[in-house]
C-alpha cells in the first residue's frame, strides 16, 4: 500500500471506533484472543475469499488497537504464509512495552506488510480488499461489551432470504406481511417486515479486488 492509502484506511477506523466507544487501550485487552481466533479461522477457511477476509480481519483488530505508523517497503514478497502472522502476533503481543513504547511504534507496520504480501500470493489487492472489508463493517450496529471484550453486533442481514429468516424468527406473522419499505416508513438501509426492521449489512466483494 501507499502512503496515503494506509492512512484513508487508519482515518475511517478512527471514525469507526469514535463511533462505537472504541479505545487502543480496551481493544489491546483482548488482541491477542481474538487475533488467534481469526487465524483458526485461517487455517479452516475452505477457499481463498475466505482467507483474505480473515488476513483483513486481523489487519482490522490491529490497527484497532495499535497506533501503527507506515512503513514503505520496496516490493512485496510471495514466500511469506500463514505461519510467520502468527509468529508475528506472538511475538508483537510478547513485548507489551515494545507496543506501548511510541519510539518503536514505527516498526509494527510489519504485521501489515506481511498480511499484504499473503493477500498478494493469494492474487488479491490488500488496500481493496481492506476498503471492502472497512464498508462491511461500518454498515454493522452494536455494542461494546466490557465482558467478552469484543464488539457485539445488533442483528442484521447480508441478502434478503438472511432477512426473512431473521423476520420470522423475531415475528412467526412477518412473512406473511411483507411489504415494500415506503409503503411501511422502514428505513432505507433495512428490509422492512410489519412490525420488524431488519438490518442491511454490506457485504464485502472480495472477488471484484482479485488482480
Amino acid at each position: 500500500m501507499t502512503r496515503e492509502q494506509f492512512n484513508e484506511i487508519k482515518e475511517r477506523l478512527a471514525k469507526y471506533r469514535e463511533i462505537r466507544h472504541l479505545t487502543y487501550e480496551n481493544q489491546q485487552e483482548a488482541f491477542l484472543g481474538n487475533a488467534f481466533e481469526k487465524i483458526s479461522e485461517y487455517f479452516k477457511a475452505k477457499d481463498d475469499l475466505q482467507r483474505v477476509k480473515v488476513l483483513c480481519g486481523i489487519a482490522i483488530l490491529y490497527l484497532n488497537s495499535f497506533n501503527i505508523r507506515y512503513k514503505k517497503y520496496k516490493e512485496l514478497k510471495k514466500y511469506y504464509f500463514a505461519e510467520s502472522v502468527v509468529f508475528k502476533i506472538y511475538s508483537f503481543i510478547s513485548e507489551t512495552d515494545d507496543l506501548l513504547d511510541d519510539s518503536s511504534n514505527k516498526y509494527l507496520y510489519h504485521l501489515i506488510y506481511i498480511l499484504e504480501c499473503i493477500s498478494f500470493r493469494l492474487n488479491f489487492d490488500f488496500y481493496k480488499c481492506m476498503i471492502e472489508t472497512i464498508k462491511e463493517i461500518e454498515s454493522r450496529t452494536g455494542y461494546y461489551d466490557d465482558k467478552l471484550k469484543k464488539f457485539v453486533k445488533d442483528e442484521g442481514a447480508y441478502t434478503e432470504d438472511e432477512a426473512w429468516i431473521l423476520a420470522l424468527k423475531n415475528d412467526k406473522n412477518a412473512l406473511l406481511e411483507f411489504r415494500p419499505n415506503e409503503l411501511i416508513g422502514a428505513p432505507e438501509d433495512t428490509w422492512g417486515f410489519a412490525n420488524v426492521y431488519i438490518k442491511k449489512w454490506y457485504k464485502a466483494d472480495y472477488e471484484g479486488c482479485k488482480l
